[in-house]
């Protein structure tokens, strides 16, 4: 019950993004409504492939893609509604706090899954699929509307999954998966929320106007 928990509220958080993220490329509603949800259940399903679990859960229960579709909806709904009554400074807020929810709850939820299937023991799968799942749909959507992925450019963002899941790992053994998994939950969204408020990021390798191998790099921040 937890992890299903998990799962509707990391579908509903990163449906939000997603819809926010395709309105912000002006796509029309069938573009909103598919990069919705490709970015709530993408990373599920890019999960349930690696385990072995098929089809994936999103195609045994129509709940997840239900979700999407309606946080989308709600999303158009108060974009027209509310248009030139907020901030952007507070849409992006809101649009933040939901990011770092759904990379929270989707690293466990991926996690708690694999324990599920009888893979505890198996550190380095637990991590992998925790971040995969917490990541993969956010990559997919940024594919979709042709923009480098945020876990490239933007604060620090997988490297905040990768802590929970080691976290969770070590945890695991000591206080079983519920504490463990509440617990890196408050951890991905802590360094996630810190990361965007304090504009801390991971070195880049070059900076502005410098040539690299593939031309211009564009100095962003990873």
């Amino acid at each position: 019950m937890v992890t299903f928990l998990l799962e509707i509220l990391g579908t509903a958080a990163f449906a939000v993004t997603g819809a926010a993220a395709a309105i912000g490329k002006r796509l029309d509603i069938f573009g909103v409504l598919f990069v919705s949800v490709l970015s709530a259940v993408g990373g599920g399903v890019i999960r349930d492939v690696v385990l072995g679990n098929v089809p994936p859960l999103t195609f045994k229960n129509p709940v997840y893609i239900v979700t999407a579709l309606g946080c989308a909806f709600a999303v158009m709904g108060a974009y027209v509604r509310l248009k030139g009554v907020y901030t952007q400074k507070r849409v992006v807020a809101v649009i933040d706090v939901c990011d770092a929810v759904g990379l929270a709850v989707f690293t466990v939820s991926g996690i708690n899954i694999a324990v599920g299937m009888g893979y505890q023991d198996n550190g380095f799968l637990l991590c992998f699929v925790g971040l995969v799942t917490a990541v993969g749909g956010g990559v997919l959507r940024d594919m979709a509307i042709n923009r480098t992925p945020v876990i490239f450019k933007k604060e620090i963002y997988a490297t905040a999954s990768i802590a929970g899941s080691a976290a969770y790992i070590w945890l695991y053994p000591l206080v079983g998966t519920h504490t463990a998994g509440w617990a890196a939950v408050f951890i991905i969204a802590v360094i996630r929320i810190l990361s965007i408020s304090k504009k801390l990021n991971l070195p880049v390798l070059a900076s502005a106007g410098v040539k690299g191998p593939q031309g211009s790099c564009t100095g962003e921040k990873i």
